[in-house]
């Protein structure tokens, strides 16, 4: 989190757990304290809703941590089991053995139980242990938000119809099409046992806000989940500066995985990226400001895996899983790219505010002087000249360490020259950025009058 102390992280498998640690000191995670969440469910639409109580498992160090390994502590130091209830022993379960489990942890193996066998110790203090298939998480840092996917709303985040399970905090309608949630972050918050948690970022709640919706049959294309909503969230990412979320889904309900960006201001959803058939995306990545421009990376992996086996009549099959593995290879290979050509807009320049009729010269203030245009470009305060470009020419930026590609220009493009250096034969063309003298451009030159 943004006070460099706070950590969020969830558990993929199922029967699982929400955890969050609270460093001692920013920047340094070697000692601090780790919590697992309680779920208090408030309702079931978009995905379901509810409360978190955070319980804390313990503080330790790495040192600490380090010094309970190097002795070769195994699971039967740490408790003591039972073949079925019995006193003084708790009913748990969790991913790891995935059956209900009667355990008692050991006089001062605590530390080792929050630390080595968090899921265990945390769902005997309490804590819920039925998050299924938690996945990607990311935070939105000026609103104090954490978005985390959950990829899959079934199993152990159903209602325990058997009566059989040791808890059942979580009862939210089937949805293997998942859902993406929101956590709200305060200060001031409590833990479980009543004691201060000092952390200004704690989450509070957790809302649904992109939820999947499964289809009761495949469609043409194999769907079976609504290709216009997100299927099993998996990566996420937050752009600051485009006030957007991005959603990478690693879904087999749908034929194609998707990107999505969600703006978190207008609740606008767009798919933006489709990955090969049977491929999941992964690697995503929203990079704001690199060199003034701003990036969205992202992978995908598997190409064509298990695309036989689905219902598939919107094209012939067999011709496309032939292509699949004539043009990408089926189970081979993946990919590794980006989304390019967007603006930084943590540089972006300020918007003129528009015209307005001139008003009368006041004696003491003088009106401002009229813009002037040169070849239908407004000239610019210390513009000499503009380049125009007949072919792709590199632009560079200037930095201590000397020239940095920032990118290719393409032919049409002009830009405003603010210094021509004849010398070392490079234009100048604002923010530190050279283009180098070259027969793809041209230059032309601001008449003096």
């Amino acid at each position: 989190m943004a006070d460099n102390r706070t950590v969020f992280f969830g558990d993929d498998g199922s029967n699982t757990m929400m955890f969050m640690y609270v460093a001692d000191k920013k920047n340094d995670l070697s000692a601090g304290t780790l919590y697992a969440a309680k779920f208090k469910q408030t309702g079931t639409e978009n995905g379901g809703s509810g409360d978190l109580q955070w319980i804390n498992l313990g503080h330790a160090t790495d040192s600490e941590i380090k010094q309970i390994i190097d002795k070769g502590t195994k699971f039967s130091d740490i408790f003591d089991t039972s073949e079925k209830p019995a006193e003084g022993y708790t009913a748990i379960k969790q991913y790891s053995y995935g059956k209900t489990e009667y355990l008692k942890v050991k006089p001062g193996m605590e530390k080792a139980a929050a630390f080595m066998e968090s899921r265990r110790y945390a769902a005997i203090l309490g804590a819920t242990s039925e998050f299924n298939k938690m996945e990607g998480v990311t935070a939105n840092m000026k609103d104090k938000k954490v978005y985390i996917a959950i990829s899959d709303l079934s199993k152990s985040m159903e209602k325990d119809a058997t009566g059989t399970d040791p808890t059942d905090d979580i009862q939210l309608p089937k949805r293997k099409s998942g859902a993406t949630f929101q956590l709200n972050l305060a200060g001031g918050q409590k833990d479980k046992q009543g004691n201060p948690i000092k952390s200004e970022y704690v989450a509070s709640d957790m809302t649904g806000i992109l939820a999947g919706e499964d289809l009761p049959a495949a469609d043409a294309y194999g769907n079976t989940a609504n290709p216009d909503k997100v299927a099993s969230p998996d990566n996420l990412s937050f752009s600051d500066s485009m006030r957007t979320l991005f959603i990478g889904e690693d879904s087999s309900q749908h034929t194609n995985n998707y990107v999505w960006a969600y703006n978190v201001d207008t609740k606008e959803l767009s798919r933006v990226l489709s990955t090969p058939a049977g491929s999941e995306s992964t690697g995503l990545m929203a990079a704001d400001d690199r060199n003034g421009f701003s990036y969205v990376m992202s992978n995908f992996q598997h190409p064509g895996d298990e695309v036989k086996d689905r219902e598939i009549t919107a094209v012939n099959k067999d011709d496309l899983l032939a292509e699949i593995d004539k043009q990408i290879g089926i189970n081979k290979t993946g990919g590794v790219g980006y989304i390019s050509g967007l603006p930084s807009l943590t540089e972006m320049p300020k918007q003129e505010k528009p015209e307005h009729p001139a008003k009368p010269a006041h004696p003491k203030h003088p009106a401002a002087p009229a813009k002037k245009y040169w070849n239908g470009m407004e000239v610019k305060k210390g513009q000499v000249g503009k380049v125009a470009f007949k072919g792709n020419v590199t632009l560079y930026k200037q930095t201590s360490k000397g020239l940095v590609k920032v990118r290719t220009i393409k032919p049409g493009s002009s830009f405003r020259v603010y210094r021509v250096d004849a010398k070392n034969k490079v234009y100048y063309v604002g923010g530190n950025n050279i283009v180098k003298f070259d027969a793809k451009v041209s230059y032309a030159s601001i008449p003096s009058k």
